[in-house]
């Protein structure tokens, strides 16, 4: 018996209990990341150094706050506050009066100092976050295209919102008989029987999977010489990612 499914890359994962995903994608070091923060920080001073006497009001931390940013973004959320505490020491010594010295002179350069810490930490934090989820999604992606390639036994299918074969693989060629070149930009309707298009299967999955939720069922499938084959299939969306479709044999 040939089931299709259509599946998340998770159960994806689950037909595949040899397979190894692909390491973690290339981390910096700590060390690299706290010299970043640094040479971040310390390029900012000397920018505002040599920028404050052309500009009529003196704003001490906005630079610092794009330093922080960047190191966020490179180094994540340590060395993201590691900058965000070195740029506190910095701007009180070189830019709050008096110069050259530690220490506040007044209750709105304390505020000052309070305010930057704040937005340093809240800007570290976010960068992070956004950092790890970006990371997340391209390994994710990376294990989905490394596990796609290597499934021969199943065929891996990336569609469009409206149903639209946008990724083919070795699998699906094999099993359902179409080239990638036939089968893109084709529906993937073509896969289901007279009876199952009448009935609306592929319109109904595709509402369902697009939905957020998760159609399965056992049906017909057909591939490109007529034949037909049992499927046990499920159907899920993954926005702002297509639905990725599957198919393979079953014990």
């Amino acid at each position: 018996m040939l089931p299709v499914q259509t599946e998340l890359r998770r159960t994806l994962r689950g037909h595949l209990p040899g397979s190894r995903g692909p390491g973690m994608m290339g981390q910096s070091s700590p060390v690299a990341a706290y010299g970043v923060a640094v040479a971040a920080v310390a390029v900012v001073a000397v920018v505002k150094v040599l920028v404050d006497p052309f500009m009529e009001a003196q704003i001490p931390f906005l630079l610092f706050v794009l330093a922080v940013m960047v190191v966020a973004w490179l180094g994540a959320l340590g060395p993201g506050l590691f900058a965000t505490a070195l740029a506190l020491v910095v701007a009180d010594y070189l830019f709050l009066a008096p110069a050259y010295s530690f220490g506040v002179d007044s209750p709105g350069q304390l505020l000052d100092l309070v305010v930057f810490a704040a937005v340093g930490a809240a800007t570290s934090a976010l960068v992070a976050s956004m950092r790890a989820a970006r990371r997340r999604s391209a390994a994710s992606e990376e294990r989905f295209r490394l596990l796609a390639q290597g499934a021969k036994d199943y065929a891996i299918l990336m569609l469009s919102p409206d149903g639209r074969v946008e990724g083919w693989n070795e699998g699906a060629r094999r099993i359902l008989g179409y080239s990638e070149e036939e089968i893109l930009g084709e529906h993937f309707s073509v896969f289901f029987p007279p009876e199952g298009r009448r009935e609306g299967r592929p319109e109904r999955e595709l509402r369902i999977a697009l939905g957020g939720q998760t159609f399965s069922e056992e049906n017909w499938a057909v591939r490109k010489d007529g034949s037909r084959l049992w499927a046990n299939g499920s159907t899920a969306g993954r926005w702002p990612s297509p639905a990725a479709p599957t198919v393979g044999p079953s014990s």
